[in-house]
């Protein structure tokens, strides 16, 4: 890799994303949670480094939120 393509590719990296980047839901006590969808990152990614000059993997897996309501669930019975 040339110190041009180096360069090109820091400078792409220190962007600030836009608001387009940025999705929201629902958080606790009415808060919104603010986070990057996965395809987006994934587009830029490929966009900076390009198709298979990058990878990925998952390091930790944690559930930080379940939604249970009683009686949600039906009787197999009927």
């Amino acid at each position: 890799m040339t110190a041009t393509e180096i360069a090109t590719i820091q400078a792409k990296l220190e962007k600030q994303l836009g608001p387009e980047y940025i999705s929201d839901r629902p958080g606790a006590g009415g808060s919104k949670v603010h986070y990057l969808e996965a395809w987006k990152v994934i587009n830029l990614a490929n966009e900076i480094f390009g198709f298979n000059g990058w990878s990925s993997s998952i390091q930790n897996i944690s559930v930080d939120y379940v939604s249970y309501q009683l009686n949600s669930f039906t009787d197999v019975d009927g």
